[in-house]
């Protein structure tokens, strides 16, 4: 098959520009912004997709908890919004709460202390019967029976038996800081096995000022 000069020309002129304008667009894009946030604001945020087709979200707000209902992730910020508890006088530093749906009934964990900081510092857990969680009564069930203080409380099922991991503090690593920690549960708001530690901060880059190992893993 023969090829005329001109379809040589522009197929040449073509392999030479391609590479050229990609190039560019790559460089172009890296030089410019792009911008989705789920949420505008917010610390410790943590999102379930539920069985009924929301996502249901929530985030740090200090001194009480809301939940954002809404039908996307990207439309959050627009959902459904309402404060569904309000911390009492007697509780400080409402931090990363989380919500769960454990055999029919919605839990809200969160991170709290009684105003002398870390030693002070748990988990505490609500408990909604409700269908919506937005509806309903948030009930108090307590603060989780850790053995140690902590915060960034989290559960998971695993063949039927609940676990729950916390970030726990103590003398880890020569001075004050905070291990993972994990637990088997009777119930949504109780322990009832020893609470073991998984991980621990071991490494130089981990004890650059307070030794840390604290995550949100489920």
């Amino acid at each position: 098959m023969r090829f005329s000069k001109s379809l040589l020309y522009k197929v040449t002129l073509l392999t030479v520009l391609l590479p050229l304008l990609f190039a560019s667009a790559l460089s172009a894009a890296s030089t410019s912004s792009y911008t989705n946030p789920i949420n505008t604001a917010g610390a410790d945020p943590y999102v379930m997709l539920h069985s009924d087709g929301y996502y249901y979200f929530t985030r740090t707000l200090g001194s009480r908890l809301d939940l954002w209902k809404s039908r996307s992730l990207i439309g959050i910020d627009l959902g459904e919004r309402k404060t569904v508890w309000t911390a009492p006088p007697n509780l400080k530093d409402i931090w990363a709460p989380e919500i769960h749906y454990i055999d029919g009934k919605w839990y809200m964990y969160y991170t709290a202390n009684t105003g002398c900081g870390d030693n002070c510092r748990g988990i505490y857990v609500l408990e909604n019967a409700s269908a919506d969680p937005l509806q309903g009564t948030w009930v108090d069930k307590g603060r989780i029976n850790t053995q140690y203080s902590g915060l960034d409380g989290t559960v998971f099922d695993q063949n039927g038996q609940l676990y729950f991991l916390y970030a726990a503090y103590g003398n880890w690593s020569g001075a004050h800081g905070s291990a993972i920690a994990i637990a088997p549960m009777s119930n949504p708001w109780t322990l009832n096995g020893d609470n073991a530690i998984l991980t621990k901060p071991e490494f130089d880059w981990e004890q650059k000022g307070m030794p840390v190992n604290e995550a949100r893993l489920f």
